[in-house]
């Protein structure tokens, strides 16, 4: 999962460098966990045969990971 952030967060920092800027690490543990956990987060995985090719992340209550 961590790679597949990352790959997004590259893209998105090549779109628009000046809005995005590449983060390292792109998200702690802590924060992964919560976004499992946390009912006002939603996490979907796009997975073709066994690899995981895409990612959306929705967040349906401002503030529920800073």
């Amino acid at each position: 999962m961590a790679a597949v952030f990352a790959e997004e967060n590259r893209f998105h920092t090549d779109l628009l460098p000046g809005r995005f800027q590449i983060a390292d690490p792109i998200m702690t543990r802590e924060c992964f966990d919560q976004r499992l956990t946390n009912p006002d987060e939603t996490l979907l995985v796009a997975v073709k045969g066994e690899r995981i090719v895409g990612v959306l992340y929705l967040l349906n209550k401002p503030g529920a990971c800073s």
